[in-house]
């Protein structure tokens, strides 16, 4: 998780910097996306440790069922942003999904791992 915070700083303070220079002048329009996507895949790589958990706890079967629906509802809104706003769409796409994996692993792995005095 730490390893992935200097790329995150550098797409998030200098996105078009990093577009041009990796990829040419043509590429600067993608920086909004290069934003949504650095944000998305941070989130994720704060996911793995909840996840690591759940397969430990032998809690597989959660882990198929999330994937299935966060499939399915990425399917529905790539279907539907990226006809429209393109690499922008596609991102943000990306950063809802990997919000969602992030929430859904994080109460699944408290609900099924830590006892709760009710």
């Amino acid at each position: 998780m730490l390893s992935a915070l200097p790329p995150l700083a550098l797409f998030l303070m200098m996105p078009e910097w990093t577009m041009t220079t990796l990829f040419g002048d043509a590429f600067a329009d993608g920086a909004t996306a290069l934003v949504l996507v650095a944000l998305g895949q941070f989130i994720l790589s704060m996911s793995m440790p909840f996840e690591a958990v759940l397969r430990m706890a032998g809690r597989e079967r959660y882990l198929l069922q999330l994937n299935a629906i966060v499939l399915l509802v990425s399917l529905v809104a790539a279907a539907v942003a990226i006809p429209s706003y393109g690499a922008v769409g596609g991102g943000f796409v990306l950063l809802i999904s990997a919000t969602i994996i992030m929430m859904a692993q994080f109460g699944i792995a408290l609900r099924e791992t830590c006892v709760v005095d009710e």
